[in-house]
C-alpha cells in the first residue's frame, strides 16, 4: 500500500482559490474587451487634435528633461495653388471660349446662338432694268453640340425677308402684258456643320465650320404675278478667328475682336410662276461673306455687336419668260445684335 503524505489544509485552499480565478478568466468571453478596445479606437479617431496637447502628452511620457524628439507644427499648404505653381496634372483644362474645359464624364453642353440684324438687300440682274435695294431684316439661330470639346457638331438657320418696294416703279413683262415689277426678296439657308477649334489655348483661336448648306431663295413680284425661286445645295466653309483685347472671361469676362469668313459653292434649281404658264430650269450658284465685330465673352454667356456683307451669285438660267444669259446677284450687307449661352 502507498503512503500519502499529509497536505496542509492552507496549501489546499489556495490551490483551489486559484484554480477558481484561472476557471472564471478562461470561462469570460473576449466580446467584452473588444469593445472596450474599440471604444477607445473610436474615441481617439472623433476626438479633438490639439497640436499643444499632443506635445503636452508626449513630454509627460518621456519626462520634461529626457530627449523627447522635436516635433514642429506643420505648415498649411494651399490647396488651390498660384497658376505659374501648378503642376501639369493641376492644371485645367482650357475650354474654346477661355474657361475651363470641364472633364469628361459628365453630360456634354451645348451652345444655343442667336442674332438680329437689320441692313439692306440688293438685286441686280444684268442686261435688265431690275436693279435696286431695299430694307430687310435678318435672323440667325445656331446650335453648337459639345460645346466645351475641340470638335463638336453644329447646325445654323438663317433667314431674311425685305421690303416689298423693291423695283417699285419699273415695269417688266409678267407673261400676258407689262406690269409693275414691284418685289419682296426673301431667303433662308440650312447648314448643318462640323465645328472644329484650331487654337483654342492662346489669345488667338481659329474656329472653323465645314458642312452643306441649303439656300432658297424667293423674288415674288406681287402686283405682276410672277414668282421666282432658287433652290441650291453644296459645301460652305466658315473661319471666325478671334482675338482677345482685354480681361478673361475665367474672372468676370473679356473682349474678344473677331472676323467671320465664309464660301460656298452650289448647284440646283430655278423655278418661276407667270400669268399663264411656268418654267424652269438648273443653274449654278456660288458666294461669300465677310464680318467683323466685337464680343463680350463670360463662361456661360456672350454678347456680340458686328457688321456682315454677303453677296451670293446664281448663274444662266433661262426660261422663257426669265431669259437670263448673266445671272442674278444678291448682295446683303447689315449690322447685328447677337449672342449665346451655354447649358
Amino acid at each position: 500500500m502507498p503512503e500519502f503524505r499529509h497536505i496542509p489544509a492552507m496549501t489546499i485552499r489556495l490551490a483551489v482559490a486559484a484554480l477558481l480565478v484561472l476557471l472564471a478568466g478562461c470561462a469570460a468571453s473576449p466580446e467584452a474587451r473588444w469593445h472596450q478596445i474599440q471604444a477607445q479606437r473610436l474615441e481617439k479617431l472623433h476626438g479633438d487634435r490639439d497640436f499643444d496637447d499632443a506635445m503636452t502628452d508626449l513630454r509627460a511620457r518621456f519626462g520634461a528633461d529626457s530627449s523627447a524628439p522635436v516635433v514642429e507644427e506643420p505648415a498649411v499648404l494651399p490647396q488651390d495653388p498660384a497658376r505659374g505653381s501648378q503642376k501639369i496634372d493641376q492644371r485645367e483644362p482650357v475650354g474654346p471660349d477661355g474657361g475651363p474645359r470641364r472633364f469628361y464624364g459628365a453630360r456634354d453642353e451645348v451652345r444655343v446662338r442667336a442674332a438680329v440684324g437689320h441692313g439692306s438687300v440688293k438685286v441686280r440682274v444684268p442686261g435688265t432694268n431690275l436693279t435696286d435695294r431695299t430694307s430687310a431684316t435678318f435672323v440667325r439661330l445656331g446650335f453648337d453640340g459639345r460645346a466645351d470639346a475641340a470638335i463638336g457638331p453644329g447646325f445654323d438657320v438663317e433667314a431674311y425677308s425685305s421690303d416689298d418696294d423693291l423695283f417699285a416703279g419699273r415695269q417688266m413683262n409678267n407673261g400676258a402684258a407689262p406690269a409693275l415689277a414691284s418685289a419682296r426678296a426673301a431667303g433662308y439657308r440650312l447648314y448643318p456643320h462640323l465645328r472644329a477649334i484650331v487654337d483654342h489655348g492662346g489669345e488667338l483661336a481659329f474656329p472653323v465650320r465645314l458642312g452643306v448648306a441649303v439656300n432658297y431663295t424667293d423674288l415674288e413680284h406681287d402686283l405682276a404675278r410672277v414668282d421666282r425661286d432658287w433652290l441650291t445645295v453644296g459645301p460652305r466653309f466658315e473661319a471666325e478667328p478671334r482675338l482677345t483685347l482685354l480681361g478673361d472671361a475665367r474672372h468676370g469676362g473679356r473682349l474678344d475682336l473677331f472676323g467671320r469668313f465664309g464660301a460656298e459653292l452650289g448647284y440646283g434649281a430655278f423655278r418661276e410662276d407667270y400669268v399663264g404658264g411656268d418654267d424652269h430650269g438648273s443653274m449654278s450658284q456660288w458666294g461669300y461673306s465677310a464680318a467683323v465685330g466685337l464680343r463680350w465673352g463670360m463662361p456661360k454667356f456672350t454678347l456680340d455687336l458686328g457688321y456682315e456683307f454677303a453677296e451670293t451669285r446664281f448663274g444662266n438660267a433661262s426660261t422663257d419668260l426669265f431669259v437670263n444669259p448673266r445671272g442674278t446677284r444678291l448682295a446683303h450687307q447689315r449690322v447685328w445684335l447677337g449672342g449665346s449661352a451655354r447649358f
